[in-house]
């Protein structure tokens, strides 16, 4: 008589488990989306906000090539110096004159030349 009630109860277990699991499961997907949407939205809001402060911030120019100028007085004349930076990272660049702070990245310089235009 055990053995027969035992056996009833385990052959109906897994169907009652399947179906419990189941409904527990859809509910909890069918509502995740709006769940979700309610936490995410206005996650991604704060960071548009941010992402969008940015070029205001933070600034980066790549193959900046700057030249000081020439001049030519009497019989001497100079070429001024050629400079390149291969990555200038600047702050606050639009806040203010000059920024904030910068940090060139492989910067290299070439002269300034002089020639002695009376030794011809």
């Amino acid at each position: 008589m055990v053995s027969a009630l035992v056996t009833g109860l385990l052959a109906g277990l897994p169907a009652v488990l399947l179906s419990t699991v189941s409904t527990g499961l859809t509910q909890l997907v069918g509502s995740l989306g709006s769940t979700l949407t309610a936490i995410v939205a206005p996650v991604l809001t704060a960071v548009g906000a941010a992402v969008g402060a940015l070029p205001q911030l933070v600034s980066m120019r790549v193959n900046v090539q700057d030249e000081t100028g020439s001049d030519k007085t009497g019989t001497v004349a100079s070429t001024g110096a050629w400079r390149v930076t291969a990555l200038h990272i600047g702050l606050g660049e639009r806040l203010s004159p000059g920024g904030l702070a910068h940090v060139d990245l492989a910067t290299s310089m070439v002269g300034p030349n002089t020639i002695d235009l009376s030794a011809s």
